[in-house]
């Protein structure tokens, strides 16, 4: 039988924006419904595997300073609210070439925001952190502030937050179909019918199966995560920051040990699909070996071949940047976030109020007019 429910607002999809945004909608005492077709957190979307970066000296594009400056100050008042720790404060070295777009981004970017960065020779490099061995005609800038965040368990902690603030949160509820009306959003899932007075779709790399023929013009990018095994203890995060190594072009980001071995990726050279259920969720050694190599390259020295390794997925829109907007033609009752294009998570409890804030009808406290919907 078909449960009738009510609510203020639905939110479909349950993950890093989604969380956040269930949460934030909770704290301002709305009622609402969250539904996903899986139970997050969990390993099939974008917001798995140990860590993701988290900093504010930010390259790709002045317009995401004033989120994660935002994210910074939500996420450290999460932490105190759980009681977790979802931050560690490691630090993060961007190395490339001094004229490179992403080094002197983050250089430019720092200055802009007054964000406190040390320039850094290759020498200067491996005597603070011992595991590096930068190229001569590289330099790195480290930022003090930045470092990892948990994924896994920063959306636990948004949905426990919501949950405790009376948010009624349906798992392994997927979304059939949904009709907004002139005065209210229909959602139709597998075992029940909700009616609210607006939604949030925040179906990341299902945004596609959420919107039929209004989909916005994204790609599935498959990204591989691996762990290599370190001996001593320069891996360590007391002694390793989180990286970013611009190596002519090719990015490569990784982590310290927290304890499985130092995490690596390559950032926007995977594979593109149209749609999750097409990812090649298989890892081969050839994965595993052009990460290895490449590790080799900054870190000659105490590092083993991956043992364990994970699938991701980025979820990009043609510029590479958000999509954070009411959707044309439903009369402003809903609201997409997705399409995160490889920088979600770290902004995403800033995200997650910005979206709050627009389904409400309200002036978000950031400035989120590069993120509308920009397709015709």
């Amino acid at each position: 039988m078909m449960a009738d429910i009510r609510a203020d607002v639905v939110v479909v999809g349950l993950g890093a924006a989604g969380s956040a945004t269930a949460c934030h909608l909770a704290r301002r005492g709305i009622p609402i419904v969250g539904i996903d077709q899986f139970a997050p957190p969990h390993g099939r979307g974008s917001t798995h595997s140990e860590s993701r970066i988290i900093r504010k000296a930010y390259a790709e594009g002045k317009q995401y300073v004033p989120l994660l400056a935002r994210a910074y100050w939500l996420w450290e008042s999460l932490e105190k609210e759980t009681g977790q720790q979802l931050i560690t404060r490691c630090g993060c070295l961007v190395i490339g070439r001094a004229d490179s777009a992403r080094v002197a981004g983050t250089i430019e970017s720092a200055r802009a925001a007054g964000i406190e960065t040390a320039v850094m020779t290759p020498r200067e490099v491996h005597a603070s952190f011992p595991a590096y061995r930068l190229k001569s005609h590289e330099i790195g800038v480290f930022e003090h502030d930045a470092g990892a965040i948990d994924p896994e368990r920063a959306v636990a902690a948004h949905l426990a937050q919501a949950r405790a603030l009376g948010a009624r949160l349906l798992m392994h509820e997927r979304m059939l179909s949904w009709h907004a009306g002139p005065h209210s959003v229909t959602v139709r899932g597998e075992t029940c019918r909700i009616e609210a007075d607006r939604m949030v779709l925040a179906a990341g790399a299902w945004v596609g199966d959420a919107l039929g023929a209004m989909r916005p013009p994204v790609r599935i990018e498959r990204v591989v995560n691996a762990w290599f095994p370190t001996s001593g203890s320069s891996f360590s995060p007391t002694r390793c920051p989180t990286f970013i190594w611009d190596d002519d072009g090719t990015n490569l980001y990784g982590f310290p040990d927290f304890g499985h071995g130092l995490k690596a990726g390559l950032h926007h050279e995977g594979t593109l699909v149209e749609h999750p259920s097409q990812l090649d969720r298989k890892i081969g050694a050839a994965d595993i070996g052009v990460l290895y190599e490449k590790l080799l390259g900054l870190f000659p020295e105490g590092l083993a071949v991956s043992r364990d390794a994970s699938t991701c997925m980025y979820t990009n829109t043609p510029d590479l940047h958000y999509l954070i907007d009411h959707l044309p033609g439903t009369g402003r009752r809903v609201v997409v976030q997705s399409a995160c294009s490889g920088h979600g998570f770290k902004a995403s409890a800033a995200v997650g109020e910005v979206v709050a804030d627009l389904v409400l009808g309200r002036e978000p406290r950031i400035n989120v007019d590069p993120f509308r919907w920009r397709w015709s």
